[in-house]
């Protein structure tokens, strides 16, 4: 039966690069997600500068349009002339 002693060179051999391979992986998803925490925080601040400026150019148009005459809604009397 072997002993632990003689088994720690096979077991270090194996574990060694998967905890290595691991390790990799954690820092990259780390990183990308770092990236994206960013890239959302920026989209963010780009949206709300654009909604502020469709904003205002939505009260100019408001403001443009509201000299214009609105149309008539339809009277019930042609509606009683044709019956």
């Amino acid at each position: 039966m072997e002993t632990l002693t003689e088994l720690a060179p096979a077991l270090s051999v194996t574990l060694g690069p998967m905890l290595a391979a691991v390790i990799a992986i954690m820092r990259y998803q780390h990183v990308d997600n770092t990236k994206s925490r960013d890239l959302i925080e920026k989209n963010h601040r780009e949206v709300t500068s654009s909604l502020g400026e469709v904003r205002e150019r939505l009260a100019h148009i408001e403001g443009y349009l509201e000299g214009w005459p609105s149309p008539q809604p339809p009277s019930d009397e042609g509606d009683a002339l044709a019956a």
